[in-house]
């Protein structure tokens, strides 16, 4: 026997001892596990709870996802979100893309959802979205370090550093990170009249 031959016949037996553990450990292809609940039409939805159940969105959150689940007659629960139709009552304050609310302006506004012959108004307040948000170093300078690779072991994350300045590994500690690039090398890192 060639071994080119037994090759095939390794593979051949390899596939289909592969193929019956997928038997033996998910069953045939096509059935439903057990566990699975399939939904079936002829349940009447009793109520719709929305999450959350206020959405407030300032400049720091300006978007907020929603979660809507209707509960049924047999106490059973499903994930509509998907199925609803959504209106915001003052687009110009708020909208609805996508199953993410989005802020537009300050105010308050009701976003009306309707599912199944629900009805449900979500308080909306939008404040402070047109104000900037203050910088904050942990989150905002420090993610961009590591998106860059500065804070990486190849630069300035090694144990010893690069060319005199270190960082810590990947931004773990965001306080000698800013204490390094404002304080150290006698302040000159960091020049506030030229931030370039």
């Amino acid at each position: 026997m060639t071994i080119a031959v037994r090759r095939m016949q390794n593979r051949w037996i390899s596939s289909a001892l592969c193929f019956l553990l997928c038997m033996v450990a998910y069953g045939p292809v096509g059935a439903q596990s057990s566990s699975i609940e399939i939904p079936r039409a002829n349940r009447r939805t009793e109520r719709l709870v929305v999450e959350p159940s206020v959405v407030r969105l300032d400049a720091t959150n300006p978007k907020q996802q929603l979660l809507v689940t209707a509960h049924f007659e047999d106490g059973s629960a499903c994930d509509v979100t998907h199925r609803c139709n959504y209106k915001s009552a003052n687009a110009s304050i708020a909208t609805f893309e996508e199953s993410v609310v989005v802020s537009r302006f300050d105010g308050r506004t009701d976003l009306e959802i309707s599912c199944d012959g629900h009805e449900f108004k979500l308080p909306i307040v939008v404040e402070g979205c047109q104000q900037m948000p203050p910088v904050h170093f942990a989150n905002d300078i420090v993610p961009i370090l590591s998106k860059l690779g500065c804070n990486s072991g190849g630069c300035h994350g090694r144990v010893q550093g690069q060319n005199g300045f270190r960082l810590s590994v990947f931004g773990y500690d965001p306080a000698a990170d800013y204490q390094a690039i404002v304080e150290e090398g006698r302040g000159r890192r960091v020049f506030p009249g030229s931030a370039l």
